[in-house]
């Protein structure tokens, strides 16, 4: 009895070192364990916190807050925004911007980390629009505001070559009916073009929003009267006679490819309406001596809608094109922005547009307006007048307008 009990107070002795060993164990494994966790959660909240360089805080008297800034559409501050001496510059656009590109003059370099983010504008075939502010050269606390457009990261070569060729067009122009150029970053990923910010967005919209026939409570602003609709035609045509007088072929003329800005006026009530063109992506600089481009892709996505039929039927483009496009913008103007041709599929407005049809008179586009459109729709190109002239008769049209006693009715 006395051996067995020894035996088992040893085992007992046994039992009790090995748990005591198993506990130290336990007690060091869970302290290492715990310490990691605590590490890991330390990096996590250093690497979600804010990064200055994204989230920025105005200067005294801005109206901007970091509550404003949507982070989630900029991309990480080390690929759009912050240019470091180690990164790398961008191969892929050094090979598509050329030494001497009237691009390179509006190249914003380190700047472009000071473009403060505002709002989201749209997002479009090649990426997103953005408005935001950018200080002024000079210094100081004034700032501009401006649109940004951001391509896409996927984009290819083809898509990236049209969005720099765009920005080049624009770099050559200057004109007070062509939006302003700002600058550029097409050193760094993502590129980005800055232009000037057009307080009342696309002519398109505008004009549907200006409807008179629609409720008043659905319009969202005042409706224009027959003046006002010849003053916006006039400042489209001073626009195009510009674009053509400098040898580009513009293959877009629509009116959503015009911006508007609105202002106070000095002398009246009423605000002063500026229109500038905005969107070059199909532009072409005229080289043949024909002053006629000939489309070279076949699978390019052009607006069916507003192709004169030498462009449907043998893909040729010029001025004279362009004039019967700008006539198509034009009765957009007195249509309240509505689309031409509704209703139709394209491919029979290219059938129809063939045939030698042509849009109705807008029931609210005075003879002569509808005159002068049906005069860039000739179908001869040679036979249609050019911006200049276009530019003259809607002078003069307007003029008589203001003449008339009917002028202050609203359309």
């Amino acid at each position: 009895m006395t051996d067995v009990t020894a035996k088992d107070i040893e085992q007992i002795e046994v039992l009790t070192i090995t748990f005591i060993e198993v506990v130290i164990i336990v007690s060091f494994t869970v302290v290492i364990v715990v310490s990691v966790i605590l590490a890991v959660a330390a990096l996590v909240f250093r690497w979600r916190r804010p990064c200055p360089c994204r989230c920025r805080v105005g200067r005294p008297g801005s109206h901007i807050r970091d509550a404003d800034v949507n982070i989630d559409l900029l991309p990480a501050n080390n690929e759009y925004r912050q240019r470091t001496t180690s990164s790398a510059p961008n191969a892929a656009t050094e090979t598509l911007v050329a030494p001497g590109s009237p691009l390179e003059r509006f190249e914003l370099d380190d700047r472009r980390n000071e473009i403060m983010y505002v709002e989201d504008i749209a997002m479009c075939a090649f990426g997103k629009v953005f408005k935001a502010t950018l200080p002024r050269r000079q210094g100081g606390d004034a700032h501009e505001t401006v649109a940004v457009k951001m391509l896409r990261e996927d984009a290819d070569v083809n898509v990236c070559r049209q969005f720099l060729a765009a920005a080049s067009t624009l770099a050559e122009l200057s004109h007070s009916n062509v939006v302003r150029l700002v600058g550029v970053c097409v050193r760094r990923s993502p590129l980005c073009v800055v232009l000037e910010y057009m307080n009342a967005g696309d002519l398109s919209e505008y004009l549907r929003q200006c409807d008179r026939h629609c409720r008043a409570e659905e319009r969202g602003r005042r409706p224009l009267s027959a003046v006002e609709r010849v003053g916006i035609v006039a400042e489209m045509a001073g626009a195009m006679a510009y674009v053509s007088s400098r040898g580009f072929v513009h293959r877009d003329v629509a009116a959503r490819n015009f911006l508007v800005s609105e202002s106070p006026s000095s002398t009246s009530s009423l605000t002063e309406t500026r229109v500038r063109l905005s969107d070059f992506m199909l532009a072409l600089k005229v080289t043949a001596p024909d002053g006629v481009c000939r489309r070279a892709d076949a699978d390019e996505a052009l607006p069916v809608r507003w192709l004169a039929p030498e462009s449907l039927s043998d893909g040729r483009f010029s001025t004279a094109s362009d004039v019967w496009a700008f006539g198509v913008a034009f009765w957009e103007v007195f249509a309240h922005g509505r689309q031409p041709y509704a209703g139709v599929p394209n491919s029979d407005v290219g059938r129809r547009v063939r045939a030698g049809e042509t849009l109705p008179r807008p029931v609210d586009a005075p003879e002569e307006a509808y005159a002068l459109m049906r005069r860039c729709w000739q179908r001869r190109p040679d036979h249609r007048p050019s911006f200049d002239s276009l530019l003259s008769s809607l002078y003069s049209l307007r003029a008589q307008l203001i003449a008339r006693p009917i002028n202050t009715v609203v359309l």
